[in-house]
């Protein structure tokens, strides 16, 4: 009878723990996430035009490709390598609103990244879902 208690107690245990651990490290990024699109829905005009804004943006992504599960960290640093490609380019172009730069520039700034972006809209989605 004791063996089977203790058995039970350790699945219990097991399954607290896995659950804490589930729960705690969903809840990071979700709330990163929720952190990021508060700066988005805050935003006075210059998040994006802006070294500052920028900066900002790069930092709030890399907090949350730190907090990803595991299984979304590979397309959180892609994620995280376009917004660094993004505000290059608009570092490179004084930082204009995206839909000011040439048309060329956007298409080809697209068409590097392409792939890159597909896979992080997955990812965009997963967090709009899971968060």
């Amino acid at each position: 009878m004791n063996i089977i208690l203790e058995q039970k107690s350790i699945i219990l245990i097991f399954l607290f723990s896995f659950l804490s651990f589930h729960f705690s490290f969903s809840q990071n990024h979700c709330d990163v996430w929720k952190k990021i699109n508060e700066w988005v829905i805050n935003d006075n005009g210059t998040n994006l035009t802006t070294k500052e804004g920028w900066d900002t943006r790069i930092k709030l992504t890399q907090e949350l490709v730190n907090s990803l599960p595991d299984n979304w960290k590979d397309v959180g640093i892609k994620y995280l390598s376009i917004v660094i490609a993004r505000a290059k380019l608009l570092s490179d172009n004084e930082y204009i609103s995206v839909m000011s730069l040439p048309f060329e520039v956007r298409s080809s700034f697209i068409s590097k990244h392409f792939t890159n972006q597909k896979e992080a809209n997955k990812l965009i989605a997963f967090l709009k879902n899971d968060c």
